[in-house]
């Protein structure tokens, strides 16, 4: 996340330029419990790049993981 407040205004630019039903939260740590408020600043991040609030982003993009998922 760290690169995330040092490049914020890109970060922004670039999640605001993916189509809504594309966005995917996710983490790459191997356990979620390890560093639990990384997802949380990722949707931060994404809820102010597209104007939604944080329940609407967490909402949109569950549903996009359940589709993606569904498909695999």
């Amino acid at each position: 996340m760290l690169l995330l407040a040092r490049n914020r205004a890109k970060a922004l630019a670039v999640v605001a330029a993916v189509p809504p039903d594309r966005l995917l939260l996710e983490s790459d740590q191997d356990d979620a419990a390890a560093r639990p408020g990384d997802l949380a600043l990722a949707l931060a991040l994404l809820a102010d790049a597209r104007g939604w609030t944080r329940a609407d982003a967490l909402a949109r993009t569950r549903a996009n993981a359940e589709r993606f998922y569904a498909t695999r």
